[in-house]
């Protein structure tokens, strides 16, 4: 898995929300984590968990119809190896 750095996930989640502008901020966390203020608090600084970037990165690719997150992680894998 290939981690992005902070400001990475950020700009990746802003290109989410402005894919889905029927997704905001505070429905975007709770969809994606369970958590309202998520976005919020990555703004802030705060530094999510290995668990927490997944969860973030497969709730965009379900809701951008992408190919499965197991299909990513394994074409990741062919690349490292």
């Amino acid at each position: 898995m290939i981690v992005p750095s902070h400001a990475q996930l950020i700009a990746s989640i802003d290109a989410f929300l402005n894919r889905h502008p029927e997704i905001g901020e505070a429905k975007f966390g709770r969809s994606a984590t369970g958590e309202p203020g998520l976005l919020q608090r990555l703004r802030a600084g705060s530094s999510p968990t290995l668990r927490v970037m997944t969860k973030i990165s497969e709730f965009m690719a379900a809701a951008d119809g992408s190919i499965e997150v197991s299909d990513v992680v394994h074409n990741e894998m062919d690349t490292v190896q």
